[in-house]
């Protein structure tokens, strides 16, 4: 069997599960079939409160122990990562992501001394409820497997909400987990909702924006008047819908004769391909009510793209688009250079 159908059965056995311990299984087998070592799944408010139910490892007893005893998970930078981010991300990719203090280092190498070396996490953010992940890792120095880094966020997501629905289940509620924003975090989402001096815009994706943008015409205005002031206006993954329909004040489509990327019409293939397989689709209908690439293609952009779920983003001056949810490092990045920060 191939790794794509490999990972459609797992899909379909974790979401068919009837006890955590079943999906536990299905984890561990899964984890060796796409060459990893080990997993890890917890779902909690934060990195300082109190684990939620959902909590399935096969780490080394020893390393699960000393976690437990004294709370030592507070110092785990895999933690802080996963508030900061929504894509997956590498362990290697760590000092990038956090300011790693003196326990940080000591939590990470303690956990190679249990041989556990190398990992990748997925994070998951359930709105209103607690935050969660799942992690992959190597053992030894064995190298993370990069064509199976896409099969094992799918099975995360899937894997992570069966957990989920069975661990409610099992206590009869969710209890009062739910995290709330402090008044300072209000007061900082009504600030960021006044808007104002801001030298830049980024619209993400998420499948809503093949659905929503068409009527967002706010959205359009606002991205346009970035672009026009020659502020950075930048979109990544299903984000780059927003393309189709923003227009200059000329009333010339902004894509026209730029050098885009976007979610692209392979990796639309292999969503389609999926939900098909696991006959949450009849074959033939499609996820999408159109494609990026298509689309733009027909408006006189140039699409460009670097291949199934490869990281990927493009600088066509001050317009930054990224291809997929694996591209969010790369779109940061040509927005701080364009910034030039």
């Amino acid at each position: 069997m191939t790794l794509f159908s490999d990972v459609q059965v797992f899909v379909k056995t974790v979401r068919d599960a009837d006890s955590l311990e079943s999906i536990s299984t299905t984890l561990s087998d899964a984890t060796r079939r796409f060459r990893f070592d080990h997993f890890a799944m917890v779902q909690r408010v934060s990195s300082r409160l109190q684990a939620a139910p959902v909590q399935l490892s096969d780490f080394p007893a020893d390393w699960v122990d000393l976690l437990i005893s004294g709370d030592y998970y507070v110092h785990d930078p895999v933690l802080v990562a996963v508030e900061r981010s929504v894509a997956p991300f590498s362990w290697a990719e760590l000092p990038t992501m956090v300011n790693m203090t003196k326990h940080h280092h000591n939590y990470m190498q303690s956990a190679h001394s249990q041989g556990l070396s190398q990992g990748y996490t997925v994070p998951i953010h359930v709105p209103g409820e607690a935050s969660g992940l799942c992690s992959f890792v190597m053992a030894g120095d064995r190298e993370l497997p990069a064509d199976s880094l896409p099969a094992a966020q799918y099975l995360a997501c899937f894997a992570f909400e069966a957990a989920r629905r069975l661990a409610v289940n099992r206590d009869g509620g969710e209890g009062d987990s739910t995290p709330r924003l402090t008044q300072r975090q209000l007061d900082c989402v009504v600030l960021a909702a006044k808007g104002g001096n801001k030298d830049a815009i980024v619209v993400a994706g998420g499948q809503a924006p093949m659905f929503s943008f068409e009527r967002a015409t706010a959205l359009h205005q606002k991205f346009v008047a970035f672009y026009e002031a020659g502020k950075v206006a930048a979109a990544l993954c299903h984000g780059v819908a927003i393309l189709r329909y923003a227009r200059l004040s000329s009333g010339e489509l902004l894509a026209k004769g730029k050098t885009v990327t976007g979610f692209a019409n392979v990796e639309e293939d292999f969503a389609d391909r999926a939900v098909w397989q696991m006959k949450a689709l009849p074959e033939g209908k499609h996820i999408m009510p159109w494609r990026i690439e298509d689309e733009l293609k027909k408006l006189g952009a140039n699409f460009v793209q670097a291949g199934l779920w490869r990281g990927f983003a493009v600088r066509d001056g001050n317009l930054i688009t990224g291809q997929q949810n694996f591209s969010g490092a790369e779109t940061a990045d040509l927005v701080i250079a364009t910034l030039g920060r």
